[in-house]
């Protein structure tokens, strides 16, 4: 597993944990459930610029869909149905999944794509997710996150870095939480992440994306 490059201390990561690392890995590791994984083309794949996961109107976001849009906005904003939704968390949240969105990052083919919207329906986050034994095995997950890291430190800034452990029935979960931040309209705050979980100090998934949440909440956790 790597290590962690900078520790926030006194600060929860619950706001800024990515939904798809607390919700579907959590899922996984207690009932062996595993995620749908998409039936991609490497070779029908463009690479991402990384960059474009950042834009002076919107801060960071997903090809410039600013967080916080609506369904029908963000498929305006794309060109292509995100077609059904699923739903997670209770229904307070709802997830897509369109193979549209898929694309390679640092030349490494994702597992699944994640739009997230909040039960308000709006644009909550973005997630690309990598499971051990799709297209890496646990030290090509270390090495990816590694990469990525090094890579958005250049474009964006040092990043601030969180661990955190979840106790769960098959054992202890630890989770590491990279992100960079940038505050947009009113309290809210744009953020890029990259997370990195692991069991038995083996990396079992790995999931960068983009996530918006309210300053206000996020001083209230740091003071509990």
């Amino acid at each position: 597993m790597i290590r962690i490059a900078r520790k926030l201390a006194g600060i929860g990561c619950g706001l800024l944990m990515l939904v798809s690392l607390t919700g579907c890995t959590s899922m996984m590791y207690n009932t062996g459930t595993t995620i749908e994984k998409m039936d991609l083309n490497r070779d029908e794949l463009s690479e991402m610029n990384l960059e474009d996961f950042y834009s002076d109107e919107t801060g960071f976001s997903f090809h410039g869909v600013k967080l916080g849009s609506t369904v029908e906005e963000t498929e305006e904003a794309l060109g292509y149905s995100l077609g059904s939704r699923t739903p997670l968390n209770s229904g307070t949240v709802f997830t897509y999944h369109p193979e549209e969105a898929a694309a390679l990052i640092l030349g490494r083919l994702c597992s699944s794509v994640e739009l997230v919207y909040d039960y308000e329906g709006t644009l909550y986050s973005v997630t690309y997710q990598y499971m051990a034994g799709d297209d890496m095995d646990s030290e090509g997950l270390d090495a990816f996150a590694a990469e990525l890291v090094e890579e958005f430190d250049r474009l964006y800034g040092e990043n601030a870095a969180n661990e955190t452990l979840t106790e769960l029935n098959t054992g202890t979960m630890t989770s590491v939480i990279y992100k960079w931040e940038e505050e947009i309209e009113g309290e809210q705050i744009s953020s890029l992440q990259v997370a990195v979980s692991s069991m038995s100090d083996q990396t079992d998934m790995v999931i960068v994306g983009v996530i918006c949440y309210d300053k206000s909440a996020l001083e209230e956790e740091a003071s509990e």
